[in-house]
């Protein structure tokens, strides 16, 4: 074997191991929280499966030592668990075996992992506590592990205060969670266990669509430097890895463990901060086709609202929408509705916020049948849109505009004498105030770094069904029982085609493909809390991959210099979700 081929062998196992680093940072830190929840639940279905197969729970406490000596564990962990046993019948009997000399055991220095490890070893050394619990209730090495990660959080003095805190605000997380499930006196133990079954189902649900994305996302990225099947090969000789080859039939979280490696050290600051993104190498841009973007001349600008300017190298994503509006809506309609929607705005302290103009910053026409097909320019590109909505958390932005976002000089203000080519003219200090604050506390406007193409056009049905229940109105959506529709490919190309121009001409750094619903929830989703979405862009969502395809062809590209950084399907419209 020649020394070049071995070099190149050994960098693509190198390559490979840093994707699946970046994988495993992206499992454990980032989705944490679903991991804490199911380990949560989990833990409470097995308390209350251990009480409901006890026919005379005396004893059952009498007979075996190791449940007792686990319910007095749980007490000195969780404070409100002693009042619990008090309350509820059959406990008030607990108390007379408190005497017992293997209840004597120290217990002060008890682990969420411990706690998990010996309620496991109970459901196999004593299965009769826990008749018909199917498998996937029961706890595995997955909530081991992340009981292991809330224990190190409380017992190490990370030096690393951003991760310490996330951390901490897990395990508190959990914490009121258990104790909001065990004090709840008002439904029945049957009940408790069907709604914590289907809690548990819900967050598989999410966690499967979550691991599949962060998979394949990956994989698809950096398929250049690392191919999909030597990352196979790598993954399927690691020790703490099962195979991922055949597990897409499979429920992944019961297939997988977050044990891909030493879990000890994700506890560690530095390994966290040491772990980076895989660089891509540049590859040269292609001039895109020919793709006429129109100029457009907005009536009826507001100059009482305020915009702020930004450089146009910090942008990042392409965030993609539909106006819900009759495909028949020019610009300018589209320009007018928003503008009049969001006259009498104000801000936090009341003060008026009114917006200056459109809030994309193109606007693509297109007939449903796909012709007539054309791009207009909206809010110029270099102005702080008003399309995503939502934050974006600076350190979760691509290395090459992380430095830009964090030494922007910001500027916002009004456009007094009216020119053509928005000129601010008197400053917003309490905008520009706002920013600086923000970003201090490490996110920033999902505007600042994202440009809004928006295809006109309603792309969902008029009448939209809610998660509970019935359904909301929506004018101009396509009859929900006469088939779906979707964006034609004449209009997805242009999108397409208009991502790879302004690439080429406007934003270098412009890299990520996103839905509207996406950006908007995406700091919130990261935080570990619960967002509130959008139903935008309807179902553009399911023709996103092609919009990504064109912009590729478009730009010549072969190697994923876009890549597609979308809602998961359980995170999307509850009315999209059953196409």
């Amino acid at each position: 074997m020649s020394t070049s081929l071995v070099y190149a062998q050994e960098e693509t196992q190198n390559n490979c191991e840093d994707v699946l680093n970046w994988i495993i940072k992206d499992l454990t830190v980032q989705n944490l929280d679903k991991s804490v929840e199911r380990m949560n639940k989990k833990m409470a279905l097995a308390y209350f499966y251990a009480h409901d197969n006890s026919e005379d729970l005396y004893v059952s406490l009498a007979s075996n030592p190791q449940l007792l000596s686990l319910f007095e564990s749980m007490k000195r962990i969780d404070r409100d668990f002693e009042m619990y046993l008090d309350k509820n019948r059959p406990y008030k009997r607990y108390n007379k075996w408190s005497w017992l000399p293997w209840v004597g055991v120290s217990t002060n220095n008890y682990s969420y992992k411990t706690i998990v490890k010996q309620w496991k070893s109970l459901q196999e050394s004593d299965p009769r506590l826990f008749n018909d619990m199917p498998d996937e209730y029961k706890l595995d090495d997955w909530d081991i592990a992340t009981g292991d990660i809330l224990d190190k959080v409380n017992a190490s003095n990370l030096s690393n205060p951003e991760t310490r805190n996330r951390f901490q605000s897990l395990a508190e997380n959990y914490n009121n969670r258990y104790q909001d499930l065990i004090n709840n006196t008002k439904t029945s133990i049957s009940r408790q266990m069907s709604s914590l079954k289907r809690d548990i189902d819900n967050v598989h649900e999410q966690m499967d669509d979550l691991i599949k994305n962060i998979y394949s996302e990956n994989l698809t990225e950096f398929e250049e430097i690392c191919p999909q099947e030597q990352f196979n090969a790598l993954f399927n000789n690691d020790i703490y890895i099962c195979p991922i080859a055949g597990t897409q039939n499979n429920n992944l979280t019961k297939d997988l463990t977050l044990k891909l490696r030493d879990l000890s050290q994700i506890v560690n600051p530095d390994f966290i901060n040491n772990i980076v993104e895989p660089v891509i190498p540049e590859q040269p841009v292609v001039i895109s086709p020919n793709l006429t973007v129109e100029e457009y001349d907005y009536d009826n600008i507001n100059y009482d609202g305020s915009y702020c300017e930004r450089d146009n190298n910090m942008v990042d994503t392409a965030v993609i929408h539909h106006t819900a509006t009759s495909n028949m809506f020019t610009p300018q309609d589209v320009h007018n509705t928003q503008v009049a929607a969001h006259e009498n705005d104000v801000d936090p302290y009341g003060n008026p916020d009114p917006w200056y103009m459109i809030a994309y910053n193109y606007a693509i026409t297109a007939d449903y049948s796909g012709n007539n097909v054309n791009v207009y320019e909206g809010r110029p590109t270099n102005l702080r849109g008003a399309h995503a909505g939502g934050h974006v958390n600076i350190d979760q932005l691509d290395e090459s505009v992380r430095e830009i976002a964090r030494n922007h000089q910001i500027k916002c203000g009004y456009n007094d004498d009216q020119d053509p080519e928005h000129i601010i003219d008197r400053r917003d200090s309490r905008a520009e105030r706002k920013f600086n604050r923000e970003r201090s506390e490490g996110f920033i406007s999902a505007n600042m770094t994202s440009v809004g193409v928006s295809v006109i056009g309603n792309y969902m049905p008029d009448m939209i069904k809610k998660r509970n229940g019935g359904y909301s109105s929506n004018p101009s959506g396509y009859p929900r029982n006469q088939g779906v529709r979707y964006p034609n490919d004449n209009a997805l190309k242009k999108v397409g085609e208009l991502i790879c121009k302004l690439k080429r001409d406007e934003h270098p750094n412009l890299r990520k493909i996103t839905d509207h619903n996406f950006i908007k929830i995406k700091k919130a989703l990261a935080d570990g809390t619960s967002p509130s979405g959008t139903c935008c862009p309807g179902t553009v969502y399911y023709r996103m991959q092609k919009i990504k395809d064109f912009a590729m062809e478009a730009c010549g590209f072969s190697n994923n210099e876009f890549i597609l950084d979308i809602s998961p399907r359980t995170r999307i419209c509850y009315g999209l979700r059953n196409l």
